[in-house]
């Protein structure tokens, strides 16, 4: 599902609420761990998940980190993990919908960051 641009930043930060969903949707669509992946990471785990019925999409920050793309927002996320979150879960949600054609289970998360989270630092 696309959504317009609306350049709304969140309140108080200089972060911009459109690049968040930008940067994690690429993310989603182009991770590999190695150059031998013929589909990417994110992709996978979203097809387990629906295949599987289950709803917690596990995000290894490292990924974000290692990813020179989504370095920027995996400090983001350091620092505002209450407002990233969230959005994060719903550029998630829409790529679920998109990868599966089926729209999950309705109203529930599917991002986990688990004992990732845990372990956050800064570089």
């Amino acid at each position: 599902m696309s959504r317009p641009s609306t350049n709304a930043y969140i309140w108080g930060t200089t972060v911009n609420v459109d690049e968040c969903v930008s940067i994690f949707r690429h993310l989603i669509q182009n991770f590999t761990l190695d150059d031998n992946d013929l589909e990417p990471y994110y992709h996978r785990q979203l097809m387990l998940l629906h295949r599987t019925g289950s709803n917690i999409l596990n995000v290894n920050c490292q990924h974000l980190h290692s990813y020179i793309r989504s370095r920027q927002l995996y400090h983001q996320l350091v620092q505002y993990p209450q407002e990233i979150i969230p959005i994060m879960d719903a550029v998630a949600q829409d790529e679920f919908i998109n990868i599966t054609n089926h729209s999950g289970p309705t109203g529930k998360n599917i991002l986990s960051f688990g004992q990732y989270f845990d372990n956050f630092w800064c570089y």
